[in-house]
């Protein structure tokens, strides 16, 4: 008897749903301290450098936080270079 489960585990197809439901199952400090875990390895850390990406380890606050001063940041520059959206 199938569960259904690997129906809903197909990232392709469902990638919301997935999210959802691993965020649920395995709770969000979970998953965190899990990617935080693969974030940190060398092996990793190497190649996520050689494809031109920046890791960012912390908690959900501490991005939230990031994201925040980013768009202060971004948002002084665009409002003293006059940019506006076409």
């Amino acid at each position: 008897m199938s569960s259904g489960i690997s129906s809903c585990l197909t990232i392709e197809q469902h990638p919301t749903k997935t999210a959802r439901l691993l965020v649920s199952f395995f709770g969000i400090e979970r998953l965190n301290w899990e990617v935080n875990a693969v974030l940190a390895d060398p092996a990793v850390k190497v190649r996520m450098a050689e494809l031109g990406s920046e890791i960012f380890i912390g908690w959900p606050a501490d991005f939230g936080k990031l994201v925040a001063e980013e768009t202060e940041k971004w948002a002084k520059v665009i409002r003293a270079a006059n940019i506006k959206a076409e």
